[in-house]
């Protein structure tokens, strides 16, 4: 098989996009396809933040953390991998300055959740964490995809349903669109599907590998199925710890719909910036910080309904969120203790009780941080006795106010699937991985072991999506270089990779084409509804010296004497002349042999000394000839839109220079919306016979003309002269406009 001229993601969340991203970022082409309507996937929900370890952030805020700090917690926070883990921490810095230096991101916020011993969970001043930096590379990418589709291809309502292989490898997808139709596409495969938290079906992953959590609500979107898991199962992917199904013990309960299936998550950040979990009895039974599956299994022994409650201070650290779930109806405001205790049905002083043990406690811890009587997690000793280290904003005082919300435990993530090794590549059942499929993000298998920390999932999207995306653009495509993604989004590529052609007739096809032949790419504007121009309406034929046709009929012809009729037929350039004499009947040659054009027919036109006008026997010669050059164009961006890309109502509006030199255009399309594209430049728009403007080429140039008639399309407005003349093109003839005597 061909090598691949795409990379293909299969999933649109951040785990994809990530992988997306770093694949055009090194050179390579995508096709992202996501069965949803939407992109965005699991991660734009993600309310807490994004983990990262010796980021400028902790510099900036004097935090004090290392990747092997960062590595011992998430060990004792239950993964079983040191190579992933390691993996995936030694990156954690780099991917989240990626992300605020690639995608403007604000990550400039730090919290500490359950399990770190550290603040190194990232978020922003406003929004999710997870909706910004997912939506952030989706726009990022669909902006390139819009500057250079042959680049980037983005495909919702599209289920990939089979990996293709061969010889053991996987080569390609296949997938269903939205509208019933099947399709095979071709390249390496980067699965970041998800996992299968909402995979409620009889014959699901939850009712093979843990079905005791069927009962249970989920925070996963209706998409997570695991799809991914299913396919690489099916081609011989080896999984791990499918039965390590996480279980967030702060899911929100709205009190108008508490049995819905799917609820919202109440961010660990909450906890992080000192919020307290109360029972039915207003009494504290966990530490907040603890592992995820400790602290579930802390509410499923004891009598809920359970509270989250945050008071002003914690509320005001992270006042958008607490906004948000109040307009969402699922947290509430009390102006005090009081309010709060009525609410619950316990009395004030229970309520009032739990303050102030809290407080003592926390004090003793402040004062003293090393010496308490209680084991501490993840590390060292405590005066708490549910093992709490970490306190913050923990003044609780029955006057002030309090943001609250009913909370449950629910399904949340799945630590396992598809068995993977430290770069992405999907292992078989030996061990070995299976050439040209990669996995990333949830439906990965064997990072976290049993239990996640939180902040750890969406670093390991970003890690893993960048080092499968870079690991299949470097094996894929080894010959290409890294690009700027803000480059790629303006339209900016190498010189050397793209030509830009203006004009779609006869000139602009042919040049189109020769590069297309040469090996180089194109991108070819017409500001008209259809391409063809005034040579598709030329009646007469195109000459040629010395060509096969002429030597098939006999007739005698060079290219002296062709230049000669030329200079006797006006030519004041004998350089230019020669130059079109000398390459006519090769020229013409080319056109017979490349696009099976019948120009066996030859004429004597005036002027000429000999018959060197070619036509076929059926057609005007113009149409013939334009419409199989565009045809062939058409047929290579059909087979090839990495190669070849031709846009219609695209009007050209100015040249772009870069210290003096061209390196792209600026150009509008029919939706009125601007565009850049960068390479160098073929002007092939015409000339200007249907400029009757008053601020015209002809009114400038040959007035007397204005009254007359002519034979050119409406698009002959001069517009590659004009522009040409903006960024410093000298000019010559623009007084000469030839008058052909019969117009009909």
């Amino acid at each position: 098989m061909a090598s691949p001229s795409q990379v293909i993601v299969v999933g649109g969340g951040l785990a994809g996009f990530s992988a997306a991203n770093t694949v055009l970022e090194n050179g390579g082409n995508v096709l992202l396809i996501d069965k949803s309507a939407f992109c965005g996937g699991n991660s734009s929900k993600a309310t807490s933040g994004i983990n990262g370890s010796c980021t400028r952030t902790q510099k900036k805020l004097g935090v004090e953390d290392s990747n092997e700090l960062f590595e011992s917690d998430c060990m004792k926070g239950g993964s079983k991998s040191p190579e992933l883990i390691k993996t995936m921490v030694e990156h954690s810095g780099n991917s989240v300055n990626w992300l605020m230096d690639n995608f403007d991101l604000d990550l400039s916020l730090l919290a500490r959740l359950g399990g770190h011993s550290a603040e190194r969970t990232h978020r922003g001043k406003e929004r999710f964490p997870g909706m910004t930096i997912t939506y952030a590379q989706i726009q990022m990418a669909e902006a390139i995809s819009k500057a250079q589709p042959s680049r980037c291809q983005i495909i919702n309502k599209a289920r990939a349903t089979d990996l293709i292989t061969k010889d053991g490898e996987v080569v390609g997808v296949e997938y269903t669109t939205k509208d019933g139709q099947t399709h095979k596409v071709y390249g390496p495969v980067i699965l970041a599907t998800g996992g299968f938290g909402a995979d409620f079906s009889k014959d699901g992953l939850l009712a093979k590998y843990r079905p005791d959590l069927l009962k249970l609500s989920t925070t996963n979107g209706e998409h997570c199925t695991g799809d991914g898991i299913k396919m690489g199962v099916a081609v011989g992917a080896d999984t791990v710890d499918l039965e390590w199904v996480q279980v967030h013990p702060t899911g929100l309960v709205n009190p108008k719909d508490p049995d819905c299936k799917v609820k919202f998550l109440a961010a660990e950040a909450l906890r992080g910036v000192g919020g307290l979990l109360l029972d039915a009895d207003g009494k504290r039974f966990s530490n907040e910080l603890g592992r995820r599956d400790y602290v579930s299994n802390r509410m499923f022994a004891n009598k809920g309904p359970f509270r989250l409650v945050l008071n002003s201070a914690a509320a005001n650290d992270i006042h958008w969120h607490v906004e948000h779930y109040e307009g969402r109806g699922v947290m509430r405001h009390f102006k005090s203790g009081s309010d709060l205790a009525k609410e619950m049905g316990i009395a004030p002083s229970a309520l009032e009780e739990t303050f102030k043990s809290y407080i003592e406690v926390a004090n003793k811890q402040t004062a003293d941080p090393n010496n308490g009587p209680y084991d501490a997690y993840p590390s060292g000793k405590t005066w708490d006795s549910w093992g709490k280290k970490f306190f913050k904003n923990y003044e609780y005082q029955m006057d002030d106010e309090f943001d609250v919300a009913i909370v449950t435990p629910l399904v949340h993530y799945c630590m396992g699937g598809l068995k993977i090794d430290t770069t992405g590549h999907v292992l078989d059942k030996e061990g070995k991985p299976i050439r040209g499929l990669y996995a990333a993000g949830e439906l990965m298998g064997g990072v976290h072991g049993n239990n996640r920390l939180g902040g750890n999932s969406l670093l390991d999207c970003v890690v893993f999506g960048r080092l499968t995306g870079k690991d299949a653009a470097k094996t894929f495509f080894p010959a290409h270089e890294q690009v700027p993604l803000k480059d790629l989004a303006e339209g900016r590529t190498e010189a050397s990779k793209r030509a830009i052609v203006v004009g779609g007739g006869l000139a602009g096809f042919s040049a189109a084409n020769t590069v297309l032949e040469h090996g180089g790419e194109v991108l070819l504007l017409d500001k008209s509804a259809f391409c063809g121009g005034n040579s598709s309406k030329a009646t007469s034929g195109i000459n040629g010296c010395c060509t096969r046709t002429q030597q098939n009929l006999g007739v005698k012809d060079s290219v002296e004497l062709f230049e000669s009729d030329c200079m006797k037929g006006g030519s004041k350039s004998p350089e230019l002349i020669k130059t079109m004499v000398e390459n006519s009947g090769n020229s013409v040659d080319w056109l017979v042999d490349n696009f099976d054009l019948d120009l066996s027919l030859l004429a004597r036109l005036g002027g000429h000394s000999a018959e060197r006008t070619h036509r076929g026997k059926e057609r005007f010669p113009g149409m013939t000839i334009t419409y199989a050059e565009i045809q062939m164009a058409e047929a290579i961006s059909k087979a090839h839109p990495d190669k070849c890309q031709i846009i219609n109502k695209a009007r050209v509006n100015d040249l772009i220079t870069e210290d003096g030199e061209v390196v792209g255009v600026e150009y509008t399309t029919k939706d009125g919306q601007a565009h850049k594209a960068y390479g160098p430049v073929i002007l092939a728009t015409g000339g200007f016979g249907a400029d009757f403007s008053k601020d015209g080429l002809l009114a400038k140039y040959r007035p007397d003309l204005l009254k007359l008639s002519t034979t050119n399309g409406e698009h002959c407005t001069g517009d590659g002269i004009k522009m040409g003349v903006a960024v410093g093109a000298d000019t010559v003839d623009l007084e000469w406009v030839q008058v052909h005597p019969t117009g009909l």
